[in-house]
C-alpha cells in the first residue's frame, strides 16, 4: 500500500513540473498576450515628394605609401668667434627670435683695442718719415738744378719717400686689420632666424672654431626621409607631394628638391629632401610623413551627409519606386565630405541624398 502512494505522488509531481514548462514556454512565445502583430513582409517607406537622390558611383584615387621622416632646417648656422678672448655678455636664449646683424656676443676687446691704437702710432711715425721725404725733395729738386747740391742727395731723399709711402700703405692695412680683429669682439648674428642653442657663458674663453650659439631660418625648412629603394622610382626631383604633420593634425604640401642618388647599403633606402612650401608652427626634429602616391585604386563612393547613424550601425535610404528601404553598409575612410562604401551597396543604385539621423 505504501509503495503505491509513493509511485501515485512521483506521477502527480512529473505531472505538476511538464504543465509549470508547458505554461512558461505559452507565456514566453505569447500566447497569452492580446493584439500581437503577426509576421508580415513590410512595405518600402513613400519618399517624400522632389526628395533629391543620388547615385552610387565608382571613383578612381590614389593610392599613398607613408614615408615616415623629420623636419629639418635648410638653413642652420654655428656661431663662433674669429679671435680668442673672454666672453663679456651673451645676448640671447635658446628659443630667442633674433634679426641679421644683432648682437649676440660681446668679448673682452681690450687686446685689440690696444693694437689698434699701436698701428695708428706707427701709421703716423711713417705719415711724418714720408712727409719729411717728400718737403726735401721739394726743396732739392731746384738747387740740384742751379747746381749748388749734388745728385746724390736728391736720390737719397727720393729713396726715403719712396720708402716711405711704401711703409705708410703697409700699415693703413694693418690699422685695417687691427680695426677688424676689434670689430670681431662683438659678434653679430648672420641670419634672420631662431636660436636653437646656447653653447658658452659669460666669463669663458671664445676661440675659433668654438661654437657659442646655434642658429636655424624657420622660413625654411623641409622634411627629410629615407625612402625604400621600391617606391623611389614614383618620385622626381620638383614633384610636389603631401606632407602629413601628426602632432598639429595638418597636411602640408612640398616640393621635392633632392633625391641623394646613391642609396643607403644596410637599409637599401635612398636619402630624399622636400621643401616645405608653409612651415609655420613647425619646428626641426618634428616627426612628419610624407604621403607618396604609388598606385590608383577604384572605390564607391557616397555623400557623407546620405548616412544614417544609428549608435555604431550606418544605414542608407536605398531609393526603391516611389520609396525607399533602409540599408546596412559598411564604410570606409571619408575625404572632402565624401565617404568609401566598402559594402552593402553597388554601382548605379540611388540612394537619398540626405539622410535620417
Amino acid at each position: 500500500m505504501k509503495y503505491l502512494r509513493t509511485i501515485v505522488l512521483n506521477s502527480l509531481v512529473t505531472l505538476v513540473a511538464a504543465a509549470v514548462v508547458i505554461l512558461a514556454m505559452a507565456w514566453l512565445s505569447g500566447f497569452f498576450h492580446k493584439g500581437k502583430i503577426e509576421p508580415a513582409k513590410v512595405s518600402p517607406a513613400s519618399r517624400p515628394a522632389g526628395e533629391a537622390t543620388v547615385k552610387v558611383a565608382k571613383v578612381s584615387r590614389p593610392l599613398f605609401a607613408d614615408v615616415v621622416g623629420s623636419i629639418e632646417a635648410e638653413a642652420r648656422t654655428a656661431v663662433s668667434a674669429r679671435l680668442v678672448a673672454n666672453i663679456v655678455d651673451m645676448r640671447a636664449r635658446a628659443g630667442d627670435r633674433v634679426t641679421k646683424g644683432q648682437l649676440l656676443v660681446l668679448l673682452d676687446d681690450a687686446g685689440p683695442k690696444s693694437r689698434v691704437a699701436q698701428a695708428k702710432e706707427a701709421l703716423r711715425s711713417a705719415e711724418a718719415i714720408r712727409d719729411l721725404a717728400e718737403t726735401e725733395v721739394i726743396r732739392l729738386k731746384p738747387v740740384v738744378e742751379r747746381g749748388a747740391a749734388s745728385r746724390q742727395d736728391l736720390d737719397q731723399w727720393q729713396m726715403k719717400l719712396n720708402s716711405g709711402k711704401a711703409d705708410v700703405e703697409r700699415l693703413k692695412q694693418s690699422v685695417q686689420e687691427a680695426e677688424v680683429n676689434l670689430a670681431d669682439a662683438k659678434i653679430l648674428s648672420p641670419i634672420d632666424g631662431i636660436v636653437i642653442d646656447r653653447q658658452a657663458e659669460p666669463g669663458e674663453q671664445a676661440s675659433p672654431g668654438r661654437s657659442l650659439f646655434t642658429l636655424y631660418d624657420p622660413s625654411r625648412l623641409r622634411l627629410e626621409a629615407s625612402v625604400r629603394e621600391a617606391y623611389i622610382g614614383y618620385l622626381t626631383a620638383g614633384q610636389k607631394i603631401g606632407i602629413r604633420i601628426d602632432s598639429l593634425k595638418e597636411d602640408r604640401q612640398g616640393t621635392v628638391t633632392q633625391i641623394v642618388p646613391a642609396a643607403d647599403p644596410a637599409s637599401r633606402s635612398f636619402l630624399v629632401k622636400v621643401t616645405i612650401t608653409e612651415p609655420s608652427r613647425l619646428y626641426p626634429g618634428m616627426y612628419a610623413r610624407m604621403r607618396l602616391p604609388i598606385d590608383k585604386q577604384e572605390e564607391l563612393e557616397i555623400p557623407a551627409a546620405a548616412v544614417t547613424r544609428v549608435g555604431q550601425l550606418t544605414y542608407v535610404h536605398v531609393a526603391s519606386g516611389s520609396g525607399s528601404e533602409l540599408r546596412a553598409v559598411r564604410l570606409g575612410h571619408e575625404n572632402d565630405r565624401r565617404i568609401e562604401v566598402l559594402a552593402g551597396l553597388a554601382e548605379g543604385e540611388q540612394i537619398l541624398a540626405k539622410g535620417r539621423n
